[in-house]
């Protein structure tokens, strides 16, 4: 009986070192879910660009990427760096093959081969980074709601879906470190004030005596 006993002391020892394994000073479950995961942003590109309407927007794919390039890597302040695609439709009698431009080290310009559409090369890449890299996810800008429709299909890959015109005015100001609070906090004064206004007969009083001045 007593060896038996023994034995079951040790199992449940062990499972209760197995479900609380500290990693860094948390256990295994926790660390996962503070670990951020890694974004990758994809451009539609020439959807981009031909959105009407945008204040400061650039209707060159060259203006285009250097405005963009400020929210690639940490450069706006994210934990993690944000790599970005940012893709360009095949131009006729231009475009003869594929380029890849890489400006920095997250950041990458493609302009496809002329008959390659940026849709069919975004829901490709995503489908890649879906098997290679499971942990990451995918944040795509376009307003093709086609293109829209079947990146969220690869879940849990494709995190958002965001309208190039709201990517534009509120996520590149934030992102690239440009949106600043205008109204900083201010410290308050260290003045103690009472909690609970004077009765309304104090407040009489008060007065009474404050007005009373020297008859003389």
């Amino acid at each position: 009986m007593a060896p038996t006993v023994s034995f079951l002391c040790v199992c449940s020892i062990l499972a209760v070192i197995a479900t609380t394994t500290v990693v860094n000073g948390l256990t295994i479950n926790q660390s996962s879910a503070k670990t951020k995961r890694p974004v990758s942003w994809l451009i539609d590109g020439n959807n981009f660009l031909g959105q009407r309407g945008v204040h400061g927007l650039p209707r060159d794919g060259d203006k285009l990427a250097e405005k963009l390039i400020q929210i690639s890597g940490k450069q706006g302040g994210s934990s993690t760096p944000n790599d970005v695609v940012l893709v360009f439709d095949g131009r006729k009698d231009v475009d003869t093959e594929r380029t890849d431009i890489r400006l920095n080290e997250n950041f990458i310009k493609v302009q496809l081969k002329h008959g390659t559409i940026a849709d069919d090369f975004l829901l490709d890449e995503i489908e890649k980074i879906r098997l290679e890299d499971p942990t990451r996810r995918v944040k795509l800008v376009t307003a093709d709601k086609r293109l829209r429709a079947s990146a969220l299909d690869i879940r849990p890959t494709v995190k958002q879906v965001v309208n190039p015109k709201v990517f534009w005015k509120k996520y590149v100001p934030r992102m690239s470190g440009q949106k600043k609070n205008k109204t900083p906090h201010q410290p308050r004064d260290n003045i103690m004030k009472p909690m609970y206004p004077p009765k309304r007969e104090e407040k009489i009083e008060t007065e009474t005596e404050t007005d009373g001045g020297d008859d003389n």
